[in-house]
């Protein structure tokens, strides 16, 4: 029976392991992921291009790992914000965290969290902080698909309106505004 068990382990451990054909990040940083490695490098490079290491950055709703392979700070006390954080913390609080102390860019991160019975941030929860980060961040590079939209994995790079520097221009025009109003951070009607 033990014996039927760990060979079974080991056919789903080696189907899971043989999609992670992806390096990300460099040296004793390096991991293997899916296809969503190749959105990851490309991010990180777009990021390490675009930013300084001054930088800070949050990943939204989840990303922190963004953060570590670039070596950039999250200003705000939270590196996570799902339904569980907005339960935990209230989205009031998470809110002023982010007021208080606005990350330089944000990378939202397609995440569905239908497991917690709502799909996307900012339009199914967190729909404050999903506004305030529409009416305080501009899109900068979209990666892949556009993310909190459908099934499919992207990353959107948000940079912040400074009142003195105004909206920044974008290399990439299919992420400019109409990218930031199609994707998960719009008003629901």
């Amino acid at each position: 029976m033990i014996l039927a068990l760990c060979v079974s382990y080991l056919h789903i451990e080696q189907g899971w392991l043989a999609r992670k054909i992806y390096r990300v990040g460099l040296g004793a940083d390096a991991f293997w992921a899916d296809e969503r490695g190749k959105y990851v490098n490309a991010a990180l490079g777009e990021l390490a291009h675009r930013s300084s290491e001054h930088d800070t950055l949050v990943s939204l709703p989840e990303g922190i790992m963004l953060n570590y392979l670039l070596r950039r700070r999250n200003p705000t006390p939270f590196t996570i914000v799902q339904t569980t954080e907005i339960i935990l913390y209230g989205e009031n609080r998470i809110l002023t965290g982010f007021r208080s102390h606005p990350p330089e860019w944000i990378a939202v991160v397609h995440k569905d969290t239908d497991e917690f019975g709502v799909r996307f941030f900012g339009r199914d929860y967190a729909r404050r902080l999903g506004r305030w980060v529409r009416e305080n961040y501009h899109s900068e590079v979209c990666i892949g698909a556009l993310p909190l939209k459908s099934d499919a994995f992207g990353i959107l790079l948000l940079r912040r309106i400074h009142p003195y520097r105004g909206v920044l221009s974008s290399d990439f025009p299919a992420c400019g505004k109409e990218a930031l109003l199609d994707s998960g951070l719009t008003s629901s009607p």
